[in-house]
């Protein structure tokens, strides 16, 4: 089983991912941006430079892509592909000067990719105030959040269409127990 754990940063997907490896012993992946910008970025580099920026993108892409096709058919991801699209839109919407035609390419990508690498669910966790916290590396302001996450949300409805409720588990509760049996009821449910 291939799942993926979204949502805008600070909303608890690395500890959701790790659960569900430890309950279903399922390989987990980890967030390719994090591990990027601990060990090659900086975030404030890339947010001055919009090459830079596109760069950090295509490498987050690239690695996750190369770490999923190991696995294959087995393992529990955090972020799938278009959490990746929510932040570039984002960077490339604020600046009215950039070049549209990137976005365009970027999203048929991140499309094509979802199609390619089905997850067979993805978790999508919503924002709470009550446990974003600052990780040293993103905005945590409540409305940067909620923006990424209806980014987010939005192309999950795009790319899954009718579909949307058979592919995706919003889990709104920032309860750790209730998302756990969410996820659980999800999964049973699934087999």
């Amino acid at each position: 089983m291939k799942i993926a754990v979204s949502g805008s940063h600070s909303v608890g997907k690395t500890t959701l991912v790790e659960w569900i490896s430890n309950f279903y012993g399922l390989p987990a992946i980890g967030e390719q941006a994090r591990r990027l910008l601990y060990t090659k970025y900086s975030f404030s580099d890339i947010e001055k430079d919009l090459e830079l920026f596109k760069q950090f993108q295509s490498e987050i892409i690239a690695d996750q892509m190369a770490i999923e096709n190991e696995y294959e058919s087995s393992f529990v991801v955090d972020r799938p592909f278009v959490d990746s699209l929510a932040y570039v839109e984002e960077r490339l919407c604020k600046d009215r000067d950039n070049d549209i035609s990137y976005l365009e390419k970027y999203r048929f990508k991140v499309f094509s990719l979802h199609k390619r690498n089905h997850y067979d669910l993805i978790i999508h966790l919503s924002p709470s105030k009550d446990i974003i916290m600052d990780d040293g590396n993103r905005n945590v302001n409540w409305i940067y959040v909620q923006m990424i996450d209806r980014l987010i949300d939005y192309y999950f409805h795009v790319i899954y269409g009718s579909n949307y409720s058979k592919y995706v588990l919003r889990v709104l509760s920032d309860n750790f127990e209730e998302r756990t049996l969410s996820v659980q009821n999800r999964i049973g449910w699934m087999r």
